[in-house]
């Protein structure tokens, strides 16, 4: 809500907070840059991002270098065995039904969205896949339960969209 509302004061102890428990808050920056594209003055729109990024960046160095001794390490490469994975005709299923499959519909029925920050922010979600195919596990479904902020708004704004097509029309009858 404070990237939503561009309360900046809030928003930035909320995203280095946020990035101390999830490193997935760099999303957060890319929503920020595609909702705020051709809308906000492109200088202030680099100058948030550069910022949330160097935030980020310091936040995942120090826990790094706290934690990195123990075994840990700052990115993995997934992609191999991401690949195998998708070889398990199981798998591609239980990716579709990630969130409940309601990333498909916002995704496919994108269109119908008013809200210019909802819809633009859905661009994310491919962008999540993708990153995710390179760092993360598969199989850990819940990682793709990062995504609620942003599918299920989409979500509840085509099904209100929808229904208020169809009691226009039953109006009509």
């Amino acid at each position: 809500m404070c990237l939503y509302r561009r309360n900046w004061f809030a928003y930035y102890p909320i995203f280095i907070i946020a990035t101390f428990n999830r490193e997935t808050t760099c999303f957060l920056t890319i929503v920020y840059l595609l909702a705020a594209f051709r809308i906000d003055p492109l200088p202030k729109v680099l100058v948030h991002c550069v910022v949330q990024l160097l935030l980020w960046i310091a936040v995942k160095s120090a826990l790094f270098c706290l934690y990195g001794g123990s075994g840990g390490e700052l990115f993995r490469n997934a992609v191999m065995n991401n690949i195998g994975r998708l070889s398990d005709p199981h798998m591609c299923v239980i990716l579709s039904s990630t969130l409940g499959f309601l990333w498909l519909p916002a995704m496919f029925y994108a269109r119908r969205i008013k809200d210019h920050f909802v819809k633009r922010s859905l661009l994310v979600v491919p962008v999540f896949f993708v990153g995710m195919f390179c760092v993360g596990e598969l199989a850990e479904i819940r990682i793709y339960g990062e995504l609620i902020p942003v599918v299920l708004p989409a979500y509840l704004l085509i099904l209100r969209e929808v229904l208020c097509e169809s009691g226009a029309k039953d109006a009509m009858v």
